[in-house]
């Protein structure tokens, strides 16, 4: 009951004490199960405790001066700090998930840059970092895609402009060379490229193209089916030379 009342009056640490004597000196039926509810109540009482807008800032800024020398896995520490002072704030996660990029942990940078347009999805500067990350990877659909997001917000970005333009010099050029392994191995792990690939429809367009080369222009006409095409062609799973 002692417990109970703690737990009630959010006092911790106090029914925290009470449910673990309890289970040394006479367990009770659920007791164990009241002590993983205390300890996940304390967790969540101490995290938000432990919220300061104004000291996530100067976190951030740490992290910025260790990014800025080079020193990512410092600054990282500092954008973490960060997120836990305020993990509503979108800057940090796009910080610390450009920080895993230059480390080339580029699992958990996305992970971070698509928290971030989470957060906020008017977020240009991160559609900007994940297009760049997607571009390293060779997912050059996706990053087309990313940076033209970017675009659709703020038309005058430079670094939306500059990434799709790159994107699609990319995609031409690596359109019109021998095929990529890296890059085919990736793309069909991707699931809209399998998607694409199992396409009855889209087969059977470039099954008619293959016969037919001549007829390509007509047999795109359909914009959906185009843009599919097209989606192929940047995924490295089409050759046009």
């Amino acid at each position: 009951r002692m417990g109970n009342a703690e737990m009630k009056a959010k006092h911790f640490d106090a029914a925290l004490e009470f449910f673990t004597s309890s289970r040394t000196e006479t367990p009770l039926k659920g007791i164990e199960d009241k002590i993983k509810e205390v300890k996940k109540l304390k967790e969540e009482a101490d995290r938000l405790a432990y919220i300061n807008p104004e000291e996530g800032l100067k976190a951030k800024e740490r992290g910025n001066q260790f990014f800025m020398e080079g020193n990512y896995p410092a600054a990282i520490k500092q954008y973490d700090e960060a997120i836990r002072r305020d993990p509503t704030n979108a800057s940090f996660y796009n910080n610390r998930g450009t920080a895993f990029s230059k480390l080339m942990d580029y699992g958990r940078a996305l992970d971070d840059i698509q928290k971030a347009l989470e957060l906020d999805p008017q977020y240009v500067k991160a559609y900007m970092r994940r297009g760049n990350i997607e571009f390293a990877l060779k997912q050059y659909h996706r990053a087309k895609r990313s940076f033209a997001r970017g675009l659709e917000i703020d038309e005058k970005d430079a670094g939306c402009q500059e990434g799709l333009e790159k994107t699609v010099r990319k995609i031409f050029e690596t359109s019109r060379m021998p095929p990529d392994p890296e890059q085919q191995r990736r793309s069909k792990e991707d699931p809209e490229i399998k998607a694409l690939l199992a396409d009855p429809s889209l087969n059977q367009v470039l099954q008619q193209i293959s016969q037919n080369p001549q007829k390509a222009n007509e047999l795109l006409s359909d914009p959906a089916i185009k843009d599919k095409f097209d989606t192929l062609v940047a995924a490295g799973m089409i050759r046009l030379g």
